[in-house]
């Protein structure tokens, strides 16, 4: 008796078409085709799109690089064209433009023109008068006017007398100022005097900080006299001693340590003297009793008008507002 024995050959499977060769193909020998929309991954973190996607980029990834750097060869191209015709427009044209411009810079330039339109105008001298101020002695007096709106100007002077001149002092005109400069107590009388101003600096108002300059400056200097009097009386040595009496009222919201003003005396409109007035401490909204003399013999007066000279864009001058 015979045994025969068959084992299972793995690696030899059979079709079920009578030979052992396992095929991929389909019907008529073509390779099949796997659907990729069907694929499903077991562990569902990739999906049938992904997968898609994947395939995708494989199989065009030479094409994507191709494009990539034919892409950039385009950018490179264009910029060495540009700068070429950079190049070219230069050594044309440019090099002939930058010469012309060179002349130009060195041909001399008329600076008053422009001069004349931003810098200030100079300080107008309107008049001097002498005016009589006690016994053998005498003011001179100047009006100035600062014509520029936005420019503080600070300066010194002083008054020539035949070959005498007057001690020197220092002044400023606020922008759009119109006041006397004056000398006072000049020991004898001088037939004419000539104003002489030096060492002018100019400094502009900034737009910035103060927009409209006299509107500003108005609501700072709002200085009104009242009640005025003027009584002639005679003092036990004979000399002429003018009482003047007025009230002065700070208007303004700012008060002031150490103002100075001077007080003009007016006759019918025009001057005929002038005073030296010094206060401390002149607080917001207050009103002083001024009580005061003048020694000039035949004066008389029907009005006094109030000079401040206060420097308001100098900090110090302000008194510190109440706590």
């Amino acid at each position: 008796m015979i045994l025969t024995f068959f084992m299972l050959n793995f690696y030899n499977q059979s079709n079920g078409n009578g030979d052992n060769f396992v095929s991929g193909n389909g019907k008529n020998g073509k390779v099949k085709s796997s659907d990729i929309n069907k694929y499903t991954d077991p562990t569902g973190e990739f999906g049938a799109k992904e997968f898609k996607r994947a395939v995708w980029y494989v199989k065009n990834k030479v094409l994507l690089h191709k494009i990539f750097i034919s892409c950039l060869v385009g950018i490179c191209a264009i910029f060495w064209l540009f700068s070429l015709w950079q190049w070219g427009d230069y050594l044309i044209f440019g090099i002939a433009s930058d010469e012309r411009l060179y002349n130009e810079l060195a041909m001399p330039v008329d600076y008053t023109v422009i001069h004349s339109k931003y810098s200030p105008q100079p300080i107008q001298i309107l008049g001097t008068d002498i005016f009589a101020s006690g016994a053998n002695k005498y003011d001179i007096v100047s009006e100035l006017a600062n014509p520029n709106e936005g420019f503080l100007v600070n300066f010194d002077y002083y008054f020539v007398v035949g070959a005498e001149k007057t001690k020197a002092q220092k002044g400023f005109l606020l922008p759009g100022e119109n006041r006397p400069a004056a000398f006072r107590g000049f020991l004898s009388y001088p037939p004419q005097a000539g104003l002489v101003i030096e060492n002018l600096v100019w400094e502009r108002i900034s737009s910035h900080s103060v927009p409209k300059v006299k509107i500003w400056q108005d609501a700072r200097l709002n200085f009104s006299a009242s009640d005025f009097s003027f009584t002639k009386s005679f003092g036990t040595d004979g000399a002429a001693a003018d009482i003047i009496k007025f009230k002065l009222t700070n208007n303004s919201a700012y008060g002031y340590k150490e103002p100075d003003f001077y007080v003009g005396l007016f006759q019918n409109g025009s001057m005929v003297g002038l005073l030296s007035l010094h206060l401390s401490d002149f607080k917001s909204l207050e009103t002083r009793d001024i009580d005061t003399r003048n020694y000039a013999s035949g004066l008389s007066a029907t009005d006094i008008k109030i000079f401040p000279l206060i420097n308001i864009y100098d900090e110090s001058v302000y008194m510190e507002p109440p706590k």
